[in-house]
């Protein structure tokens, strides 16, 4: 990344915990209420756990104002008896949403843009609907929808 645009515009927290008595079912329960509650990303890592045993570290990235909230909700939907917290500065695109009009029904797409540069992506529930509606696979939608821009 070319610093020279700028640099971090992003508190986040990095809440994590390690965990080798969970079934994945538990796990994806967690997730779900975690990331309903307003965590902004929540994956896994393999890892090695004491005695050799198999196990996950859960990684929970947030806003600063939500780590308390969600610390407690991985001690109540994990197994785990503590939750590390890491204050840390990130360097993060701005996005913002536009929505195209189809034939078919509106479609989202994201556009992020910072340092000198511009993404985008269309949201994928969108075209995964747009394509059962069409009846077309997904690459399909996705040319049919930017086509729909183009016009």
């Amino acid at each position: 990344m070319d610093m020279a645009h700028g640099a971090p515009n992003r508190d986040i927290v990095v809440l994590s915990c390690n965990v080798d008595d969970m079934t994945g079912e538990a796990i994806g329960f967690a997730r779900d209420v975690i990331m309903k509650s307003g965590a902004m990303e929540f994956y896994t890592i393999p890892v090695q756990m004491k005695k050799g045993r198999p196990g996950y570290e859960i990684r929970v990235i947030c806003r600063p104002s939500e780590a308390d909230k969600l610390a407690n909700l991985i001690l109540l939907h994990t197994s785990t008896f503590g939750v590390r917290k890491q204050e840390m500065k990130a360097y993060a695109l701005e996005r913002r949403i536009e929505v195209i009009h189809t034939p078919l029904g509106d479609v989202r797409r994201v556009i992020a843009e910072g340092y000198g540069i511009r993404k985008e992506k269309l949201e994928n529930d969108d075209v995964c609907a747009y394509a059962e509606k069409a009846g077309v696979d997904v690459r399909t939608a996705q040319k049919l929808i930017y086509d729909c821009i183009e016009a």
